[in-house]
This record gives C-alpha cells, structure tokens and sequence, in this order.
C-alpha cells in the first residue's frame, strides 16, 4: 500500500467551558453596540448633506464635470475633511467630524478585540466576558462624553478602552 493509504486519520478535539456562552455574549454585544455607533455616525451626515444642500452649493459644478449627472445627498464620498464638509460650515463639520471619529475609533479596534476574547475565552471563560465587559461598557461611556462634550469627553473613558482592549 502507499504511503497516503497507510496514514490514519486523526482529530484534535477540545471542550469548551459552559462559560463560554457568555464570551460570546459579551462578543456579540460589542457588535451590536459597534453597529448603533455605525448608524450614530451617519446621522449627521444626513441631516447636513441633505439633496437640497448638495444641489445648491455643488449641483452645477457637478452636472458640468460628470456630463450632466445629478449630485446625490448625503456627500460622498466626503469623510469629513472634503470640500462638501467645508462648505457646511464649522458647527456641521464638528458634528460630523465627532460621530466618525467614534465609528472610526471603533473600527480600528473592535476586530482584535473580539479575536483575542474568542480565543482568550477558551481558556479563561470567565476572566474573559467580564474583561469584554468593562470593554463595552467603556467604549459606551466613549461614545457618550465623545459625542455629547467633543474630543475632551472621551479623556475618561480612552484610558479603560486602551486597558481593556
């Protein structure tokens, strides 16, 4: 026989903690959250970039530069530091720029995050969920000072994010 036909198939098998549940509880919880602060992000941009603003400040520069098309609301692909930001004035550019600030912080940290609780919480279930939730909670309190105070709101909560993470 050859040398594959002789090899025996073997499995590696573990068990995880009933602990784990809430691992991925916790998990799951920071996604929702992650995903309030998706739609928390776009808000302003709505209520800024509105098809009435977009017509009157850039509707016939565009149509001009892309052979006539109509310009859509909401001011994509404008991120914050665009021209579209710059002509809604200072207050709307602060508004816009503090709800994607939070999206964006979030962003760049949520996915190492749920990676090391999943794997973290094989081990130490119970360690694990309740590190994950003084992340959420933390990453809450965040959000809130951030939004509601501006960039000085998130000085109490950024230290126990950058901890817990």
């Amino acid at each position: 026989m050859g040398f594959i036909e002789d090899q025996e198939a073997t499995w590696k098998t573990f068990t995880l903690d009933d602990e784990y549940r809430w691992v991925l509880l916790v998990g799951m919880l920071c996604v929702f959250h992650y995903i309030i602060c998706i739609g928390i992000g776009g808000g302003p941009r709505g209520k800024i970039f509105t098809q009435e603003f977009m017509e009157e400040k850039f509707g016939k520069e565009h149509a001009e530069a892309f052979d006539g098309a109509k310009i859509g609301a909401h001011g994509y692909p404008d991120s914050g530091s665009g021209i579209y930001t710059m002509a809604a004035g200072y207050k709307n550019w602060m508004e816009f720029m503090k709800a994607q600030r939070v999206h964006y912080n979030y962003l760049e940290h949520i996915l190492q995050m749920l990676v090391c609780m999943l794997i973290a919480g094989v081990h130490y279930p119970r360690v694990t969920w309740i590190w994950g939730l003084v992340y959420f909670f933390s990453r809450v309190i965040y959000q809130v000072g951030y939004i509601i105070i501006g960039p000085k709101g998130r000085y109490f909560a950024a230290p126990i994010v950058i901890h817990s993470q």
